[in-house]
């Protein structure tokens, strides 16, 4: 997400641009993996939201309920999703 020129929201109703990142850096990737490890159970979804600060990732949020899953970003995103939920709900019969 990158908020628009003279603006620091970016939140695409704020003229935010939310684009899609195909590879992570291992740096962030790492982290993000650490993160995901503590946490007491896992997740059916996550987003944890850095920033690099002189050029070291920061973690700025975890989320893991999201109110916008951004199918708009790929167009394969929402068969994935529903697949997904299929087979994480038929393990928990």
């Amino acid at each position: 997400k990158v908020p628009k020129k003279g603006d620091f929201r970016v939140q695409e109703e704020h003229g935010g641009r939310i684009s899609l990142i195909e590879k992570l850096p291992n740096k962030i990737k790492s982290l993000a993996e650490k993160v995901l490890a503590i946490l007491p159970e896992g997740c059916f979804y996550s987003r944890i939201d850095m920033l690099l600060l002189h050029g070291k990732p920061k973690i700025i949020e975890v989320e893991l309920i999201e109110p916008s899953l951004y199918f708009n970003l790929d167009l394969k995103s929402s068969e994935m999703f529903a697949r997904e939920l299929q087979r994480h709900f038929s393990g928990l019969t």
